[in-house]
């Protein structure tokens, strides 16, 4: 495969925080094994963003759209709304981990 284009993006990895893992644990109750930290390891969701000068630039745009992210990560786990928490920064922020990547890299061998 001969690299013909390379595309940056830049990327927010989000996965289950302490407070997203007790709620998914009162969603199933019957479960034989209740969800840990290691058992959702491999449940990090990868959003790719529009691209920033600086972190802090980063910071102002998942404030102004985190909503979105946030519905998208309870819904991963149930349909039932009304069973969400309160779609608030101070939420998002107990119940996601959220880890900025400036280098994404979309390797494509296809001519545009």
């Amino acid at each position: 495969m001969a690299l013909r284009h390379l595309y940056n993006f830049n990327s927010l990895v989000v996965s289950p925080g302490k407070a997203m893992i007790d709620w998914v644990n009162t969603l199933y109750t019957d479960s034989i094994e209740s969800y840990t930290e290691h058992l959702t390891e491999d449940g990090a969701s990868v959003y790719l963003i529009p691209e920033f000068e600086s972190p802090d630039d980063v910071s102002e745009w998942l404030k102004d759209n985190f909503h979105f992210i946030f519905l998208q990560e309870l819904a991963g786990w149930t349909e039932d709304e009304s069973s969400f928490p309160p779609i608030t920064w101070e939420n998002f922020n107990a119940f996601c981990r959220v880890s900025y990547q400036s280098m994404v890299h979309l390797i494509s061998d296809e001519e545009e």
